[in-house]
């Protein structure tokens, strides 16, 4: 499965925001269901000293239990395929 490019973008933004401080974990309120949830967020600095928050990937509850990482093989078939 590929990455959809949106995901990718939002992953070097967030790269380049943890490199320069302006990353901050912070309580948002998920707007499907109100419920609260920590998420990452990007911080926007503005001319003012404000801060604007953007938040770009919810934390999961559980990682170990709710996701399986790839195993490499999929790695691993694409580097075996002839160019």
């Amino acid at each position: 499965m590929a990455l959809n490019p949106a995901h990718v973008s939002n992953f070097d933004t967030m790269r380049l925001a943890s490199k320069n401080g302006d990353l901050a974990l912070m309580e948002c309120t998920r707007k499907f269901d109100g419920e609260t949830v920590a998420a990452i967020a990007i911080c926007n600095r503005n001319g003012d000293g404000t801060v604007d928050f953007v938040p770009i990937a919810a934390m999961l509850e559980d990682p170990f239990n709710e996701l399986d990482p790839p195993d490499g093989a999929e790695l691993k078939d694409k580097a075996d395929a002839p160019a």
